[in-house]
């Protein structure tokens, strides 16, 4: 693949033989800092069965090199070896566009992600349609990685750096054949997103854990505070917690019993899968010390930094349980860890609805004296966005953020 320079978006297309292994062995080279003692993991999963695993120890405060080989797996999310076909970039009139062979790669999931694992933009294109265009507003500057999979398993990545602004991908389908074709073997449940994870541990504290795409040579450092677990303050006092955009999340929905709080059709099996539900007096006062209930502003940052309000939904969603058939793996892909889940909501009749259909978070902010802010996602749309409801007729489910 030849290298290409656009000028006027600041976008530098490198060889993806720099980061796709080639003949010799490659190895990330991945700095960590951690505020305690702890074991660095890093295992590669196919969508099915972990296929790779590396793991070091830690000394609280010194940094620590973990060394992820990439010769077998290559840096893409997921085990498909590159396409030997070309990913022709141009820029048309400040649009970056990408060329692709139809035949290998008619179907395709276009994604970009931090050089730390982050991804920031997805969207699913095909020959079959018109119009592909990305857009993804105010990218920071930095270095990213553009991978694109095809559907029947041809992939391949491509480095690239941006020097700030807006980013507009118009991706096009041409003919031409690609390599021969791999097929992923399937388990009989469906498959879990594939990649990297990074699992940091320690005796005593909460694991942190996330995505990791890593990039032949030395990787950015990875700055990890693990936190004790505790006792007391209902959920035996532990919340496990995910950082998403530089705020930190519980990973799930709070279930503290108070008045005005419920649990799905009164089942205590419901609060131990989607925590309780309160209404907004309630859910102001509930969540713990050192956390708060999130507002308007944080839900904005999170849907920003979960690639937007078209596409957040799907990413923030776990990868099962919505829909009417619970164990569909393709309405969420929990690409930040934040693993919501459709928990419903108690009427103003004292009846529960939507449980599996739809997940609704109170917010700290007042719309007026009768309501407030929710955050919304049903399993029909990927869409992430607010909503309003009545503060006191209304019971919604609680996820608190770091105060």
């Amino acid at each position: 693949m030849r290298n290409y320079k656009l000028r006027r978006w600041g976008w530098a297309l490198l060889s993806s033989a720099a980061f796709v292994s080639g003949a010799g062995a490659q190895e990330a080279l991945v700095p960590f800092v951690v505020n305690v003692n702890a074991t660095v993991k890093a295992a590669f999963t196919d969508g099915y069965t972990t296929t790779s695993q590396v793991q070091t120890a830690a000394t609280a405060n010194v940094e620590t090199i973990l060394r992820i080989p990439l010769s077998n797996t290559g840096v893409l999310k997921g085990t498909q070896r590159q396409a030997n076909v070309p990913a022709v970039i141009s820029n048309r009139g400040g649009k970056v566009t990408v060329n692709l062979p139809a035949q290998s790669y008619g179907n395709a999931e276009i994604s970009l992600y931090t050089v730390n694992g982050k991804q920031i933009l997805r969207r699913n294109v095909s020959a079959s349609n018109a119009v592909n265009n990305i857009p993804r507003l105010n990218i920071a500057t930095g270095a990213y990685l553009l991978s694109i999979r095809g559907a029947d398993g041809n992939a391949l990545a491509s480095r690239l750096t941006h020097s700030g602004g807006n980013l507009d991908i118009d991706v096009a389908f041409g003919g031409g054949s690609g390599s021969e074709k791999r097929s992923l073997q399937k388990g009989a449940g469906g498959g879990e997103p594939s990649g990297w994870r990074i699992t940091v541990s320690a005796s005593g504290y909460i694991d942190e854990s996330y995505a990791f795409n890593p990039v032949s040579g030395m990787n950015p450092r990875q700055n990890i505070t693990l936190r004790q677990t505790s006792g007391g303050g209902g959920d035996n006092g532990t919340y496990e917690s995910v950082v998403i955009g530089g705020k930190r999340w519980m990973k799930k929905n709070l279930n503290i019993a108070t008045d005005s709080s419920w649990c799905y059709n009164n089942s205590p099996d419901s609060c131990a899968k989607y925590g309780r539900m309160y209404f907004w007096d309630a859910a102001k006062k509930v969540c713990p010390s050192g956390w708060k209930l999130p507002d308007t502003a944080d839900v904005e940052h999170l849907v920003k930094a979960a690639g937007g309000p078209a596409y957040a939904g799907k990413a923030l969603k776990s990868t099962r349980g919505w829909g009417y058939n619970l164990s569909n793996t393709s309405i969420g892909t929990d690409s930040f860890g934040f693993s919501a889940l459709p928990g419903g909501d108690r009427g103003s009749s004292g009846n529960y609805y939507n449980c599996g259909l739809m997940g609704e978070w109170w917010l700290a902010t007042a719309e007026d004296s009768f309501k407030a802010y929710s955050l919304k996602l049903h399993y029909t749309s990927d869409y992430a966005g607010t909503s309003t409801e009545w503060k006191r007729s209304y019971a919604l489910s609680v996820r608190c953020i770091e105060n």
